[in-house]
């Protein structure tokens, strides 16, 4: 999938969890209900919505401004709205306590099929992270002007101090009183100084770190063309990271590329992200992405913040990534993590559609550098302890609390969609380690 198509799929699905955490029991029961309705009768326990669906369900909890749900908001804008994506060029602006601003052009895209009935009214606003809100600008659109190559409009950048900003839109048609419907936010970054240190960091060379190369082509890239490719972090965080970046390895506490997973069937490049704590690691935790998901969707929004905050208190290196289509390259690439960790306990977890493939890539191996596996997912047909049995696993699933097996199983019951198992995912894996830690008597050697 096309990297920027997939950092939206992630921003899109985080930032339903997000809204889906915040909600009420009542809301929850809703958006269950209507995943449920929604989901085809073919599809398996790993199915995630696809984006148009998730929009509806997520307007049953929130609509996209992150606001209150309001049930007058009419049906026709909300998926109008949810179906146009944003991106801003460049993806910052320099901070200013004074004047008009940078110019920013704003393309806004179709995302899936959303045809308007009729010519309508669009906002872009800025929203600041104390929620602060300044409308950018407002104009006629023509509903001809929907399609996949898009359209443009024209902001200026706020004043502003070194902070991350949001770049939001709303559709409406205020002659005949319809409320509007959001368009998801994008994050672009007031920045310090930010022409002087793009040419410090995209001038930098570090032969023996390739993570640098690929951090500095996703930076240029969003600042040339909008196109997202990082679920984790914006163009702020990105400068930072290359300008901590050194010879002795990747910076620790954030987020960043650490080296070339594999190249797909066109030939696209798929990469290992990693986290470090601000303490030395004593194991590794590979948290599969899937296929269509950003390479670093685990490390992004509110499941991102549990992910990390999990990392320095368990004292474990993180990756995210890939696994690539042909499962003969599974063992290569999780023997280069063993590796990469000195030979310190490594455990992955699979997340819904991951599971098959890395079962198929453990299955090939000849050498197991995995010390136990994390399952998420939805089991219908099997035991969800039969799961890669009996290696150590810990199974997140419905009914897996009740299941009892081998000694070697741990089982947490789980939500009937698996995306919604991710927001609970790294305190159940937490306690895992730490049951796992007790049980052993604080050992934790291979």
């Amino acid at each position: 999938m096309e990297q920027h198509r997939a950092c939206v799929v992630s921003e899109r699905m985080l930032r339903f969890l997000r809204h889906f955490e915040l909600s009420s029991a009542d809301q929850r029961r809703l958006v269950i209900a209507a995943l449920t309705a929604h989901k085809p009768a073919s599809a398996g326990g790993g199915w995630i919505p696809p984006l148009d669906v998730l929009r509806r369900v997520e307007s049953l909890v929130a609509d996209s401004s992150g606001a209150g749900h309001d049930e007058a908001v009419v049906r026709e804008l909300d998926q109008l709205a949810g179906a146009l994506d944003l991106t801003a060029i460049p993806g910052a602006f320099e901070c200013a306590a004074e004047g008009l601003g940078d110019p920013v052009t704003v393309r806004v895209t179709r995302l899936y099929d959303a045809d308007p009935s009729g010519d309508f009214v669009m906002e872009l606003h800025w929203r600041a992270r104390d929620g602060s809100d300044l409308r950018a600008r407002r104009e006629a659109v023509a509903a001809s002007a929907i399609s996949e190559s898009g359209f443009e409009m024209y902001v200026r950048s706020p004043l502003s101090t070194p902070a991350p900003w949001s770049l939001y839109g709303l559709v409406g048609r205020p002659q005949s009183g319809e409320l509007a419907g959001g368009i998801a936010e994008i994050r672009v970054d007031a920045v310090a100084d930010l022409r002087a240190r793009m040419a410090t960091v995209l001038s930098k060379a570090l032969p023996d770190q390739p993570g640098v190369g690929h951090l500095q082509a996703c930076l240029a890239r969003l600042m040339a063309q909008g196109r997202r490719v990082s679920a984790a972090l914006g163009a702020g965080e990105m400068l930072g990271a290359l300008e901590a970046w050194s010879s002795d390895g990747v910076p620790p506490g954030i987020p960043v590329p650490l080296e070339p997973a594999f190249r797909d069937a066109q030939q696209g490049e798929h990469w290992v992200w990693t986290f470090g704590p601000s303490t030395t690691p004593e194991r590794g935790i590979a948290v599969l992405s899937a296929s269509f998901e950003a390479s670093d969707h685990s490390f992004g929004g509110i499941v991102g913040e549990r992910w990390l905050e999990c990392a320095e208190r368990t004292r474990s290196q993180l990756f995210a990534f890939h696994l690539p289509s042909d499962v003969k390259a599974i063992p290569a690439l999780l023997a280069r993590i063993d590796q990469w960790l000195e030979h310190r306990p490594l455990f992955v977890v699979a997340r819904g559609e991951t599971l098959a493939r890395l079962e198929l890539g453990l299955r090939a191996s000849e050498v197991d550098v995995v010390d136990g596996v994390v399952i998420s997912g939805v089991f219908s047909a099997i035991r969800p302890s039969s799961v890669l049995a009996p290696r150590p696993r810990l199974v997140v699933a419905p009914g897996a609390a009740r299941d009892v097996a081998d000694a070697a199983y741990s089982g947490v019951d789980g939500a009937a969609f698996a995306l919604l198992n991710d927001l609970e995912l790294p305190l159940h894996v937490e306690r895992w380690l730490a049951a796992r830690a007790a049980a052993s008597d604080g050992g934790g050697g291979k």
